[in-house]
């Protein structure tokens, strides 16, 4: 790609983000934005969300002041209306058959450039609002990219398009965490035991209704005795 049209491409970009994130998400949602304060300013890191809403990565790519780089299924590509969005985005089309290769090397190109890497580590969008066990994926990105992760949790927007018809000013959440840092990813060691605490971080962000496979390992965390009197 010739550097005129990188400069187009990215003016677009800016002037899409300015345009969805002024006009269009405040007609659609009325959003709690928290946790703005835990993004890095610099260097690279992980984004790690749930996934409710197709939604969710358009306000991703709206709300973080750095454009991170998400993972996408290769289907989308046909989807006409989405193709500019996937464009600007530089999203990583991966084909979820086999997405671990393709994603590790693209994570791996993102971070050592610097630029934020986005990831859902269920997997796919949940049809019923609630989390869903965590893919290995996201441990395997984690324990190699050696970067913090950044746990994001989103809530409500699967409700902004009830029926295929836009419900304006949709009451949503989206709570950023703290960083979990690459010393403690290391420690975890496993893959799935990385995945899943990278889950539990996003769960205890969610109301309780929403945590769905991990709502018993929020209320009773490893390492925390229960009180019987109390359950």
């Amino acid at each position: 790609m010739d550097s005129r049209r990188v400069r187009h491409e990215q003016l677009s970009f800016v002037i899409a983000r300015w345009l969805v994130r002024n006009v269009g998400f405040r007609l659609l949602l009325d959003l709690d934005l928290r946790g703005m304060e835990n993004v890095p300013p610099a260097g690279s890191f992980i984004v790690a969300c749930n996934h409710v809403s197709n939604v969710d990565p358009v306000l991703l790519l709206a709300i973080f002041p750095r454009r991170p780089r998400f993972m996408a299924k290769v289907e989308l590509a046909d989807v006409a209306v989405l193709r500019p969005l996937l464009r600007w985005s530089d999203a990583v089309l991966v084909n979820r058959a086999s997405p671990g290769r393709d994603a590790l090397r693209a994570a791996q190109d993102a971070v050592s450039r610097g630029i934020p890497f986005g990831v859902f580590p269920e997997g796919t969008r949940s049809r019923t609002g609630r989390l869903a066990r965590a893919r290995t994926g996201i441990g395997v990105i984690a324990l190699r990219s050696k970067v913090p992760v950044l746990p994001v949790a989103v809530y409500g927007t699967q409700n902004a398009f009830r029926g295929g018809v836009p419900h304006l000013r949709t009451k949503a959440s989206l709570t950023i965490g703290e960083a979990i840092e690459p010393s403690e990813i290391g420690a975890a060691g496993d893959p799935q035991v990385v995945s899943d605490l990278i889950m539990r971080r996003i769960a205890a962000m969610l109301p309780e209704s929403a945590r769905g496979e991990y709502g018993e390992a929020v209320r009773n965390p490893v390492g925390q005795e229960v009180n019987p009197s109390e359950v």
